[in-house]
């Protein structure tokens, strides 16, 4: 709001704001927070972007949520996932493609010369000197358009006009398997995009929405390790290959070519999608389709998903290997059979198998993460009386933070996650699990340990520190959560509980 010649920038609570549109410079100016005001008198550059605001620390624990503060968080939920599935905060593709290039993922493809063109091309584009010129709209499109229908592009598969959506634009044309109608993103084999006759094949935000492209058919197929794109104005073309590398993190990279002739640049991309389109069928669990809708992060030993099977939310973990799939199956059915033999009522969930093959596993139900705004000390009652129920049973979860707890909003239960590390055991164990940043003094910089249920204690009250008090210094977190620490020493869980 310009008000007198000066920018108000009003922030409710801890929730961001986005600014978009041009770069704004801001002089002196005023911020209101929780209804406290400060002048800065600083110059500040908004760049689009989320500006995030820290209040002053609040209550630890608040009042239970209303229905319009749960519908709030799904809202936010869903905007998290969508940045999560992008690899990306960019708001524009030309920012998207900075973002890359700037990360490194970005290289110059020098795509090899091929002497006669018609080897390779389909016989509609043999004579492509013939291809009409003019504006994209008019003329590029409605050539493709006819091409496409009139046309065997590729022999053996199907090519599409405009019928596959990925993300929120629909490539002009769509390669993909032969029994399909309406490809979706796991189902494109390859893709490109019409151009007008001004295009010169350098246009950064055409190129950060081809390379968009190829990470959003990636993403849909965490599997595929490949996909080739191209985009065309008949008179030129510039390729995209879309690589995950094979080694964690597993990020994305990009080979981008220059701006090639219209008979080398269709030869090249059609001789790579004949010899290897990377393409892999979507992944399936017990012959049971498996959509993958949005990255969850990635673990210790999996990458986690969220994913739609059969019309049901399911968070499905892709593993290195079966080996470990099938001992994660196990010691969540050791963890849910200790919860089920409690005679307590408690309303802390363990995650529910719904189905694995090979690499894959599918659990239920999603939660999401915590915040500072959502965590409640009814949460953290039920979090630990669950530990104390399978402490008794004999197993130690190792891993227990608040990256692997959830809410689950429908009932206002809690998830705990991730029982990858946990064990049973009274002897010396290679110690796993929990980073040394939350983890007792007892196991840090050590490479065994005796698991122990206080270790699972320590870790919770400490990771709930920095989630409540966000910024404040290790030794600050220390006092005020000393009672809770003291508590945790001797196992004594319903200490742990009064003194958060």
């Amino acid at each position: 709001i310009d008000t007198d010649g000066a920018l108000q920038l009003a922030l409710d609570s801890a929730d961001g704001i986005t600014i978009e549109g041009v770069h704004q410079e801001i002089g002196k100016c005023t911020i209101t927070l929780n209804g406290v005001t400060k002048s800065i008198n600083t110059t500040w550059t908004l760049v689009p972007g989320t500006y995030l605001a820290t209040p002053k620390r609040q209550a630890v624990f608040a009042d239970p949520l209303s229905r319009e503060d749960n519908e709030s968080i799904r809202r936010l939920a869903k905007v998290v996932y969508g940045l999560k599935s992008r690899d990306s905060k960019a708001v524009s593709y030309a920012d998207y493609y900075h973002e890359k290039l700037k990360e490194g993922r970005i290289n110059d493809w020098i795509a090899p010369l091929i002497e006669d063109p018609k080897i390779y091309l389909p016989e509609a584009l043999k004579s492509w000197q013939s291809l009409e010129q003019g504006p994209e709209k008019d003329v590029i499109k409605p050539c493709w358009k006819r091409l496409i229908e009139t046309s065997d592009l590729f022999p053996g598969h199907s090519v599409g006009y405009e019928v596959g959506v990925l993300g929120t634009k629909i490539p002009d044309i769509a390669f993909f398997p032969p029994n399909i109608s309406k490809p979706r993103a796991a189902e494109y084999e390859a893709y490109g995009d019409c151009k007008g006759q001004s295009w010169s094949g350098t246009s950064l935000s055409e190129l950060g929405q081809g390379i968009q492209y190829g990470h959003r058919i990636l993403d849909a197929n965490p599997l595929r390790t490949h996909v080739y794109g191209f985009f065309t104005n008949n008179s030129l073309v510039v390729l995209i290959k879309s690589t995950r590398s094979r080694e964690t993190p597993y990020l994305v990279h990009w080979d981008v070519s220059g701006a090639l002739t219209f008979g080398q640049g269709m030869a090249t991309f059609f001789r790579l999608v004949h010899e290897d389109s990377g393409y892999l069928p979507p992944p399936t669990v017990q012959s049971r389709l498996v959509s993958i809708k949005g990255s969850l992060g990635q673990g210790r030993t999996c990458r986690a998903y969220l994913a739609d099977c059969i019309g049901m939310e399911v968070v499905a973990k892709l593993y290195d290997c079966n080996e470990t799939v099938i001992e994660d199956v196990r010691k969540l059915a050791a963890a849910k059979a200790a919860m089920q033999g409690s005679t307590g009522v408690h309303a802390c969930q363990i995650p529910t198998v719904q189905g694995s093959e090979d690499r894959w596993l599918l659990v239920t139900p999603a939660g999401i993460p915590f915040t500072f705004n959502t965590i409640r000390h009814n949460h953290i009652r039920k979090l630990v009386s669950a530990l104390k129920v399978v402490h008794k049973a004999g197993i130690v979860h190792r891993d227990v933070r608040f990256a692997n707890i959830f809410h689950l909003i429908t009932d206002g239960a809690v998830l705990l996650n991730d029982w990858g590390s946990s064990i049973r055991s009274e002897s010396l164990e290679l110690v796993a699990g929990c980073p040394d940043r939350w983890a007792h003094p007892e196991i840090r910089g050590v490479t065994e340990a005796v698991p122990l249920p206080k270790h699972d204690l320590y870790s919770l009250i400490s990771s709930l520190g920095d989630l409540i008090a966000p910024g404040v210094s290790p030794e600050s977190l220390a006092i005020l959560l000393r009672g809770a620490f003291q508590a945790a020493e001797i196992c004594n869980y319903d200490q742990v509980v009064e003194c958060l």
